[in-house]
């Protein structure tokens, strides 16, 4: 069923990430999954980088 979600803000198919429990856009917005239901909601998302564990919140421009 996951593979039937996309990213909110990009409308980009979403790959889950088993060590983090997250759904992930190929930009780097991660979305919680939180006792089995994936959290779509763009303000509690995050902003991964891939070089470095820092992450921020995604802001709607």
């Amino acid at each position: 069923m996951l593979e039937l979600l996309v990213c909110p803000l990009s409308e980009k198919p979403l790959k889950y990430k088993t060590k983090t429990n997250e759904l992930i856009e190929e930009l780097g917005i991660a979305y919680p999954i939180i006792d089995g239901i994936p959290n779509m909601i763009p303000q509690e998302a995050k902003l991964i980088k891939k070089d470095t564990d820092t992450s921020t919140t995604p802001t709607q421009g």
